[in-house]
């Protein structure tokens, strides 16, 4: 099992729960639990990615039951192992701070399907949450990682900057 920074993940990734051995033998990926065995992935299969070669698994197929598609849910993740769309199978170890500042947020826009987009003063890019925003909210909390952002929450009131272990 190796251990991969935030930027090297291939989203969406998948965390694995309640195993007590993950094997990778001839390219079978097959995860044991106290009591059944089951098959991540076969890279033998025919398919580009995780999620294609899935669909050609006949029996044992372990239940993937959340897909994570943003950083900000992989650092929150109380989970520490995945398996990502590629099919390889990581630790994330959270191994260094990022600032956690607040910003004034400018304007939120509803978007279709329930999302939210969110422009914050002082940041050229917006955000976008997966998710309506009520307009109470006037902060956003953002992770400053390698000179990007990442959306951490959005808050009522504005808080102290502070640290966050990434």
């Amino acid at each position: 099992m190796i251990g991969k920074p935030l930027e090297n993940i291939k989203y969406p990734v998948y965390p694995l729960r309640g195993y007590t051995k993950i094997t990778d033998i001839n390219g079978v990926v097959k995860v044991y639990t106290q009591y059944k065995m089951y098959i991540i992935d076969d890279r033998n299969l025919e398919g580009e990615n995780l999620g294609e070669r899935r669909l050609r698994l006949k029996k044992f197929k372990y239940p993937l039951l959340k897909s994570i598609c943003t950083a900000k849910d992989v650092i929150m993740s109380t989970k520490k192992v995945f398996i990502d769309d590629e099919g390889t199978i990581f630790k994330y170890v959270k191994t260094r701070k990022a600032r956690l500042m607040y910003r004034q947020i400018a304007e939120l826009i509803r978007l279709p399907f329930g999302s939210t987009k969110i422009l914050v003063r002082g940041i050229n890019s917006p955000f976008i949450m997966a998710q309506e925003i009520p307009n109470v909210y006037a902060y956003a909390g953002l992770l400053q990682i390698d000179g990007g952002y990442i959306l951490y929450e959005v808050s009522q009131k504005k808080k102290e900057d502070s640290w966050r272990k990434v």
